[in-house]
C-alpha cells in the first residue's frame, strides 16, 4: 500500500460544545483522531456517532460535516493513495486500548520528523501513514470478526433455546470474558443473550401454536419451560396475550381466509 503523506495537524479540532464545521470535502484521503469529547459527524450523508478513541478514513472529494456535543479535540493527517480499499473508507471505527497507544506513538513520531526533518523525513511519514491505515485496518476485521461471532451465538442460541445455555462457558469458547461477551452481543444484537434466548423461544412457541395441535403445557415444556404457567407468564409478557388465545385468533384468521376462498371460487 503506497501513501504519500501531505500534512498533519496535531491541534486542528479544539472545538467547544455546540460548535458546526460546515459540510465541506479535501481532494486527499483525510483521517480523523477524535482524543476526547463527542458528537457527530455526517459523511457521505451518513449519520456517525463519535467519542473518545474514534477513527474515521474519508475519502476523497467526500462531503462531510461535524456537529460537536462535547468539547472535542482531535487530530487530523491528510494524505494521498491510489489503493485504499473501498470498504475501509468514509466510516468510523472505534479504537482498542492497544492501537489507541500504538496512535498516540504514531503521532508523536509524525511530529518529531515534521519538526527534524532528517535524512529521508518524507520517506518516514509516508511509512507512518501506512502504519495508521493498517490500524484501521485491523480495526475493521476485528469488527467483522466480532459480528461473525455474534451471529454464530445468536444461531447457537436458536437452536437449543430450549435447553439450559451456559453462557459463561459459551463465551469462553470464543475466546472472551462472560462481562466483555455480553457487552459485545448487546452491541450488536441490541439485547443481552438471555433476553435473545427467552425471544427465541416465544418465537418457537408461536411457530409450535400455530403449525401443531400439542397443548399449551406440552409445548411450553418444548420450548424450555419447566411448568405451564411460567410459560403462560412469559408468553403473555412478551406477546401480550395468552398461547390460547393467541392460537385461537390465528386460527380463525386462516379460517376466515380459506372461507373466503371458498366463496370466491364456488
Amino acid at each position: 500500500m503506497n501513501c504519500v503523506f501531505k500534512s498533519f495537524y496535531p491541534n486542528s479540532h479544539n472545538r467547544i460544545s455546540g460548535d458546526f464545521v460546515a459540510p465541506h470535502e479535501h481532494g486527499c484521503y483525510e483521517i480523523v483522531y477524535y482524543a476526547s469529547g463527542f458528537g457527530n459527524t455526517t459523511i457521505n450523508d451518513e449519520n456517525c456517532k463519535y467519542s473518545e478513541g474514534h477513527i474515521a478514513l474519508i475519502a476523497p472529494n467526500t462531503i462531510h460535516d461535524e456537529l460537536v456535543l462535547e468539547k472535542t479535540s482531535a487530530i487530523v493527517c491528510l494524505f494521498d493513495s491510489q489503493d485504499i480499499p473501498q470498504g475501509l473508507v468514509n466510516k468510523i471505527y472505534k479504537c482498542t486500548s492497544e492501537i489507541i497507544n500504538e496512535l498516540n506513538e504514531t503521532f508523536c513520531l509524525i511530529q518529531k520528523e515534521m519538526t527534524q526533518c532528517g535524512y529521508g523525513f518524507q520517506q518516514m511519514l509516508n511509512i507512518l501513514v501506512q502504519r495508521m491505515i493498517l490500524f484501521i485496518q485491523r480495526l475493521a476485521a476485528d469488527g467483522d470478526n466480532r459480528q461473525f461471532q455474534v451471529e454464530y451465538v445468536c444461531t447457537y442460541i436458536r437452536e437449543y433455546c430450549a435447553s439450559k445455555i451456559n453462557f459463561e462457558i459459551l463465551s469462553e469458547n470464543i475466546g472472551y470474558s462472560y462481562s466483555r461477551f455480553r457487552h459485545l452481543f448487546k452491541e450488536k444484537a441490541g439485547i443481552s443473550p438471555m433476553q435473545y434466548q427467552l425471544n427465541a423461544r416465544i418465537v418457537k412457541a408461536k411457530k409450535l401454536l400455530e403449525t401443531t395441535d400439542f397443548n399449551v403445557k406440552d409445548i411450553g415444556h418444548m420450548c424450555g419451560y419447566k411448568s405451564g404457567a411460567k410459560f403462560v407468564a412469559a408468553f403473555k409478557a412478551h406477546a401480550a396475550t395468552t398461547p390460547d388465545k393467541f392460537r385461537r385468533i390465528l386460527r380463525c384468521s386462516t379460517t376466515d381466509v380459506v372461507n373466503f376462498s371458498a366463496d370466491k371460487y364456488s
